[in-house]
């Protein structure tokens, strides 16, 4: 099973902005928004991970099928401290 550990983005701006490595891009914000909905929606913009992809990742098998199935369930951290997360986490995968 597979689970999206998420924050919210205003949150995962602060976030970056104090690792002070230059992370905070719209580019970051885009991809989490993706996460979000490929999670709710698994066949939502395939080419997001299709396009230039590696073609040894037979993305057909994934393509192909009627209906797509994400098993997981999100995890949303913003109001977590990092070991509380770490508990939920751990119970998720109990």
């Amino acid at each position: 099973m597979r689970h999206l550990l998420d924050v919210d983005d205003v949150e995962r701006i602060r976030r970056l902005r104090g690792r002070g490595e230059g992370q905070v891009t719209q580019d970051t914000l885009n991809w989490a928004a993706w996460l979000r909905a490929h999670q709710a929606y698994p066949d939502w913009q395939p080419d997001v991970l299709t396009g230039d992809g590696w073609p040894e990742m037979r993305w057909e098998r994934w393509l192909g099928r009627e209906t797509v199935q994400w098993p997981g369930r999100i995890l949303n951290a913003t109001a977590l401290t990092p070991q509380e997360t770490a508990l939920q986490i751990v119970t998720m995968l109990g």
